[in-house]
């Protein structure tokens, strides 16, 4: 009873300290009432076609007060192709169970035993002995009628075989497992899940896809790019699966940040993995989740590596733009991953894998009765025990943003000398369970760390450069989920996230006392602490309506300091907190109607502003033919936390972004505007996706260490950027060729500069990958073409040298004009090539292993120039310049098994 009465307490607390948490639960709560009696119904009516067989068992549990009893390993798998409406539970019954291998006994009325079918087993042996385990049949169009030519066909478990031929027909030999699934996929059209024992009992039959035939994702192109990526949400988002994605130029696996670049829309202008623009969005204006946790630092080895394991991430939804209410606080674009529980896993399974840069290991395990499943992973750099060529050149690559001067690391000049030290490790773990047939628990976490030391010494100059890095991001989330009725369900979601980052630098002049001359440090460390609640109601018709409450507590703190010979060129630090609280609710229409809407509003308070924000969000689609739709959206979004722009003109070694928290000072919230306007036409394995985009950005913060007069300060400034993505794909059996091509303008606007208004730093006008896919057998082969404009940058005329208030003489760069230059255009060719062994039967040993090689014809692609003010040999100041050159020839190599 005491602890009733402290719990009690606790949520009296709560509800006094956000009275609007109060408010929106009795709106919760009031709103659930009419949906939690669900009327006695004599005769079944549910939606069965193309539903799992588990899923309408529930249905029929929930809904209708039936008691199953069966195997979990007879049901598993089993989709049912059957329609069936307002029958008796017997005759609903023997409809759906036909051509299963399932039967059933009615006991008492409520009671039913599902048992395998004897019969049906005999058929299933006889056949398999009779037609040696072939699987066969014809693929066409459901309306037209037409075969499609060289559809996938595949069995879910094992993931093994064929494509359909020129006149849709297929029949491939393999061992057969009465409860495998047969998928039939074709590009534009829904995936068909189809039983083994419906082949069985119709030989070669007649398969039909729908391209109106939505999955659960809205899945509206099947092979946007490849198997794996395909287009869902009537065009607004691209699903990712990593697992099922193959060979893609210049990797030896599917790193899922690198993968996104193959997308029109998305770059990394500095060749780095997790530094993306997305449509004119700066990467901090990106929404980055993994299990409902905000990733504030997405990669290791400064932006290179992503932090996640390809292989524990089941799906990645990305959204370029026009995302929904329910998300918040990003202005620009969506990447939300999660990883598989026990409602996706059919089985045990441990991984192990090691390439030219780390090593992991991963395990998915789920219990016997499919009702609870662990997933982990963890990873670590291989480079403490072997620096291989791949790890060599990614730290030449990073080298050069903390050494002056253009060395040539490979063959460095008399007396300089380097010894750098770097590690890094990433866990994940996921624990989910049923609580029951109503109630889900799942519980994920993350780790990840960074160590870098670094020490230049270059006796020519008699100079000694000294860096030591340290940064560690860790997230938990714990999320309840409550199926209240099938149409209504609830979700309540706690999550913690860190970021802390610490950076400390030296230049020492050796023959100079004292030793420093040149210092510096950035400190950043960003804590939030959410409360979700979300709702989701589906009317009769399958519209959607989802509404929710989000409380996020953020606290940020960071230190930047920059002193060169005793004078202070830069200083800021600040510690905020604030409470930002969120309502959104939002109409989503069925994805298979011809014309269709999604409509939603997000209200938000931001407590250290004391000021309200309202966001509303639309998107129109018109699908206008079978092959041909239209999409458009507008938008408002708003960020409260974002990266400090940085220009520099002196040198203040590792280039890292800081997080800042708004504040009524110099750090205004971040308002974006966004409209797109797109159309996606798809025919007989082509895919031709043309979008087009505006969006205005007001409220960005800049770090202006010598574009203005004096020691560094933040100053306020906007950004405009239009631009048209376009894709051009197309498939023959199983060769695929693609090309992406997008066209860009980003302009800032920064009021107080001398200059005010000149290209964003990430501006590149033209982005062309070109690649091809080609599979035989167990080999798949990838090669790649890309080619873009360089990014701006700003020449340093001269300098001038002026005393501060304090007497110290500090060096002013004067510049004829801000970002007006640009690098020369970037180019490389890269390849891979994979084979895959094994099997995924049963427990047999599977996995696969591949090379990659990018940058093959070893170009030297400059991706950025900077000047800044620094020491001649005889200890005058001089204007001097680095290029930062991205990867030459790579190569890596990967190894993987699975059992």
């Amino acid at each position: 009873m005491k602890q009733q009465k402290s719990s009690s307490n606790n949520f009296r607390l709560l509800f006094q300290q956000y009275p609007l948490l109060s408010k929106f639960t009795c709106i919760i709560i009031f709103s659930a009432l009419p949906f939690l009696a669900i009327s006695q119904q004599k005769l079944i009516d549910i939606q069965t076609k193309d539903v799992s067989l588990s899923t309408i068992i529930t249905q029929l549990e929930n809904r209708y007060d039936y008691l199953f009893s069966y195997k979990i390993d007879d049901v598993k798998n089993i989709i049912i192709t059957e329609s069936c409406s307002k029958k008796g539970i017997d005759e609903f019954l023997k409809k759906i169970l036909k051509n299963t291998g399932l039967e059933h006994e009615i006991i008492n009325g409520n009671y039913i035993i599902l048992k395998k079918s004897k019969k049906l087993d005999n058929e299933l042996s006889k056949a398999q002995e009779d037609n040696g385990f072939q699987i066969c049949g014809q693929v066409f169009d459901s309306i037209s009628q037409k075969p499609l030519s060289y559809a996938n066909v595949y069995l879910k478990k094992s993931q093994k075989g064929d494509f359909a031929g020129e006149d849709g027909a297929f029949n491939f030999n393999y061992n057969l497992s009465r409860n495998d699934t047969v998928v039939v996929s074709y590009v534009g059209y829904a995936e068909r899940f189809i039983p083994v024992n419906f082949f069985i009992k119709n030989p070669c039959p007649k398969i039909k896809l729908s391209y109106s035939n939505y999955e659960i994702d809205g899945i509206i192109i099947t092979d946007y790019l490849t198997d794996g990526i395909d287009l869902a949400d009537n065009g607004a988002a691209t699903v990712l699966r990593p697992e099922r994605i193959g060979a893609l130029p210049g990797q030896a696996e599917p790193d899922v940040f690198t993968t996104l670049q193959f997308l029109p829309g998305i770059n990394a202008p500095n060749g780095g993995a997790s530094d993306l623009y997305i449509r004119g969005g700066a990467a901090d204006q990106n929404l980055i989740l993994w299990e409902g946790i905000p990733i504030y630092h997405a990669s290791h080895y400064f932006g290179m590596i992503s932090a996640f394991n390809p292989y524990i991430i089941d799906k990645m939804k990305v959204y370029r733009g026009g995302f929904g209410a329910e998300y918040g606080g990003r202005a620009s674009s969506v990447i939300d991953m999660q990883t598989a529980d026990y409602k996706d896993l059919n089985k045990s399974e441990f991984g192990a894998g090691v390439n030219f840069i780390n090593a992991y290991t991963q395990g998915k395990l789920t219990s016997k009765k499919k009702t609870a499943s662990l997933v982990y992973s963890l990873r670590r750099s291989l480079s403490e025990l072997w620096r291989s060529p791949t790890f060599e050149n990614i730290t030449q690559r990073n080298q050069q943003s903390v050494i002056e001067g253009n060395f040539d690391f490979s063959n460095l000049p008399k007396g300089v000398h380097i010894n750098d030290g770097f590690y890094f490790l990433d866990s994940h773990v996921k624990a989910a369970a049923q609580l029951s047939p109503k109630d889900n628990l799942a519980i994920a976490f993350f780790y990840g760390k960074n160590d870098f030391d670094n020490n230049v010494t270059d006796l020519q100059k008699k100079e000694k450069q000294i860096d030591i890095l340290d940064l560690k991001s860790d997230g938990l989330s714990v999320a309840y989920e409550r199926e209240w009725t099938p149409h209504f369900s609830s979700k309540l979601m706690a999550v913690n996230t860190l970021y802390d980052y610490k950076y400390k630098y030296e230049i020492d002049q050796l023959d100079i006392p004292p030793p420093v001359n040149r210092f510096g440090n950035k400190d950043n460390r960003l804590k939030e602490q959410q409360l979700h609640i979300s709702n989701i109601y589906t009317t009769a018709k399958k519209q959607d309506i989802k509404f929710g409450y989000q409380h996020t507590n953020a606290a940020v703190k960071y230190q930047i300091r920059h002193e060169s010979n005793s004078a202070l060129l830069a200083k800021e630090q600040a510690d905020e907190v604030s409470n930002i609280d969120a309502l959104y609710v939002e109409y989503n229409s069925p994805q298979k109607n011809i014309i269709g809407l999604d409509a939603g509003f997000r209200y938000s308070y931001f407590g250290k502003l004391d000021q309200q924000y309202f966001a509303p969000r639309l998107r129109l689609w018109y699908n206008m033919s079978d092959h041909i739709s239209w999409q458009g959206n507008v938008g408002k979004y708003y960020q409260y936390t974002s990266q400090l722009v940085q220009f520099k003109g002196d040198f203040l070694g590792i280039d890292t972004p800081i997080w800042v928290l708004s504040n009524d000072r110099n750090v205004p919230v971040i308002c974006a505007t966004q409209y797109q306007l797109g159309i996606v036409y798809n025919k007989n394995a082509w895919v031709v996706d043309v979008q087009a985009y505006i969006k205005n950005i007001k409220g960005l913060s800049a770090l202006a260490t010598s574009f203005n007069t004096g020691p560094a300060q933040i100053k306020p400034g906007d950004s405009d950027s239009k631009g048209v993505d376009i894709l051009l794909k197309k498939r023959w059996k199983n060769f695929r060729a693609w090309a992406s091509y997008s066209l860009s303008i980003t302009t800032y606007h920064f009021p107080t500069f001398n200059f005010p208004e000149f290209p964003a730093p990430f501006d590149q006008r033209h982005v062309l990958n070109l690649a091809t896919q080609w599979s035989k057998g167990n080999f798949e082969l990838a090669l790649g073409f890309s080619i873009y404009s360089g990014t701006p940058y700003s020449i340093m005329d001269s300098f001038e040298s002026v005393p501060d208030n304090m007497g110290h003489i500090l060096n002013v760069p004067i510049y004829e004009n801000y970002n007006n230059y640009h690098v020369d255009v970037q180019h490389h060719l890269d390849a891979s090539i994979l084979y895959k062994f094994g099997g995924k039967n049963q427990s047999k040993l599977h996995g696969a292993a591949g090379l990659s090689f990018f940058n093959i014809y070893n170009q030297k692609n400059i991706y950025d120039r900077d000047y800044f003010i620094g020491k001649a040999q005889n200890g005058v100041d001089e204007i001097k310049v680095n290029d930062y050159q991205g990867l030459g020839f790579t190569p890596n190599a990967v190894f993987r098994v699975t059992w």
